[in-house]
């Protein structure tokens, strides 16, 4: 479930940039 959540994390980061 951690991983899942950072990759979520990451995603949105980049969308967010």
């Amino acid at each position: 479930m951690h991983r899942q959540v950072r990759v979520l994390v990451h995603v949105l980061r980049a969308l967010g940039q």
